[in-house]
């Protein structure tokens, strides 16, 4: 059996970190440790969860206390610390399925595989399932899961690639995941399994900070140090990855344009259509932009890509990204 280390960043969010430590110790799988980092929470963080971990003394936790630096670099920080040969990430307001590390560890055939993945459901507080994601074995479904979650990394993959997260206002998981997708095709993942429970809280990072179109300057600049990263030859499609930016861009630019005015949003729009240019020049090709493909990804993304991709080509996405961006307020 091999050792799983669950890394877990705090700052603040006390109101959920109770329920995060008590998913962990419920696994089915009992070769773990948990490593828990208090980010310089301007609050009593670090006490009250020393308190909870208290109370599982014939648990492996560990409590370590930095002043703040942003979560890209904690988790950086919590690598080196793990003892595990395997790394899985939380935020510290998800919880787990109670077989979610026997399942992952279960498909790394006994240390073979660098990275395992599965899917996820997004839930409210009160149970109901926003959102089902499951995956299958493609070579495109890896791509719908690029958070730090929903996976396990081999130890020794990240600190011998030096697979690090980014520093970056938008953006620092998904700069580690394609560089390790990138790396390795030693990846599997576990079919029709959503065990990640990634929590709706209103008041997290991932629900407010990409609210401005003005995140675009941010986006795109990691987007290109994504690109300047990537080795000449890696184990990526090159259509699944440019598809993927495609679909990332026209994301960031309806998730972010709400409420702004016609002369933000055009800012924004300019700004990732000249990054897919210039990096993917043909990208208005790319075979992916079909109501039938990916063949794993959801309808509902494939027909919002496919849709603006034909509004492009018609030279109407600019005046619809202005007209969503009115009708979202």
């Amino acid at each position: 059996m091999k050792k799983c280390s669950v890394i877990v960043p705090l700052y603040k969010g006390k109101e959920y970190i109770e329920a995060c430590i008590a998913g962990i110790v419920a696994q089915t799988y009992t070769d773990w440790e948990l490593i828990l980092m208090d980010d310089g929470s301007p609050d009593d963080t670090y006490d009250f969860v020393a308190n909870v971990i208290s109370r599982y003394p014939n648990c492996d936790m560990q409590l370590f206390r930095r002043e703040n630096r942003g979560v890209a670099e904690t988790r950086n920080e919590c690598i080196t610390l793990a003892s595990g040969e395997y790394i899985a990430f939380m935020d510290q307001d998800d919880i787990l399925a109670p077989d979610y590390l026997e399942r992952l560890m279960g498909a790394t055939k006994d240390g073979e595989l660098d990275i395992v993945l599965c899917g996820y459901k997004r839930q409210r507080d009160d149970g109901k399932v926003l959102l089902n994601v499951t995956l299958v074995n493609d070579t495109w479904s890896k791509y719908r899961v690029t958070a730090p979650w929903a996976r396990v990394y081999k130890k020794s993959f990240l600190q011998k690639n030096n697979l690090k997260y980014l520093t970056t206002p938008c953006g620092e998981d998904i700069y580690l995941t394609l560089r390790a997708y990138a790396l390795t095709n030693r990846i599997a993942v576990v079919e029709d399994y959503a065990g990640y429970i990634w929590r709706y809280n209103a008041s997290s990072v991932s629900n407010t900070k990409q609210r401005s179109v003005m995140i675009a300057d941010a986006a795109c600049e990691t987007f290109e140090k994504i690109m300047a990263s990537l080795p000449k030859t890696h184990f990526c499609k090159a259509e699944d990855e440019e598809y993927f930016f495609i679909r990332s861009c026209i994301f960031y630019l309806l998730f972010s344009s709400h409420s702004e005015n016609s002369s933000q949003v055009e800012y924004a729009y300019n700004r990732y259509f000249s990054f897919l240019e210039t990096y993917f020049p043909n990208y208005i090709k790319n075979k992916q932009i079909s109501l039938f493909r990916p063949r794993s990804e959801s309808f509902s993304v494939r027909c919002a890509v496919w849709g603006f991709i034909t509004l492009k080509k018609i030279g109407l996405a600019k005046p619809f990204a202005k007209l969503w961006s009115k009708l979202a307020k």
